[in-house]
């Protein structure tokens, strides 16, 4: 039997115990933990300041993670910026996956593009397909349009055949849930409108 997965808290308090006292790890585990008991109003700007103060890669982890479970619209732009910040390079993923739970149809451009850029079938390759499949629109024509072509265009990565294959699948599964919300939305436009009836013509 699998044991539960902690959650973010658990796993905060956690860190925190093993954490060497006094060492900037423990006194950024700290700030988050008094930032998360405040009201989410006052709570994710200060999540915000520390993301971009914070030093260490776990407490990056921890902020990403709560700022994605705050579901509040002022963290995606933080996580947006942390997540190409050359500093977190190897840690693309942990700033992807909280986006996942927003609905970041605004930011398409950013995504595609993560994903045209990326030299390796992995994790944060994943995370952005699936903020992408998170996506519910209304997209704009011309911009879904050119981020479904750049995505079909794509030239394959530098790897192995599996593992190109494996890009290939991660951005036409990204292609083909834009074409299809996207179709969706022309549908629901177009049978909105009134049509010509045949007598008319």
């Amino acid at each position: 039997m699998s044991k539960r997965q902690l959650t973010n808290r658990e796993q905060l308090r956690k860190s925190l115990k093993e954490a060497e006292p006094n060492s900037v790890l423990h006194q950024e585990l700290i700030a988050i933990k008094v930032s998360i008991e405040k009201p989410r109003e006052k709570a994710v700007p200060e999540l915000v300041k520390l993301l971009k103060a914070a030093k260490t890669q776990v407490t990056k982890h921890f902020i990403a993670a709560f700022l994605g479970s705050s579901r509040d619209p002022r963290a995606i732009r933080p996580l947006i910026h942390a997540a190409v910040a050359p500093e977190n390079e190897n840690y693309n993923s942990n700033f992807l996956w909280p986006l996942a739970k927003f609905d970041c149809t605004k930011h398409l451009d950013f995504f595609v593009d993560f994903m045209v850029d990326r030299d390796a079938a992995n994790e944060a390759m994943l995370a952005c397909g699936y903020a992408i499949a998170a996506m519910k629109g209304p997209f704009n024509a011309r911009k879904v349009k050119r981020g479904i072509r750049k995505l079909l265009a794509a030239k394959s990565i530098q790897a192995e055949p599996d593992i190109q294959l494996q890009a290939e699948h991660f951005r036409m599964g990204a292609a083909d849930h834009l074409m299809e919300q996207y179709f969706l939305q022309v549908a629901r436009e177009y049978h909105r409108k009134p049509t010509a009836t045949l007598d008319a013509c």
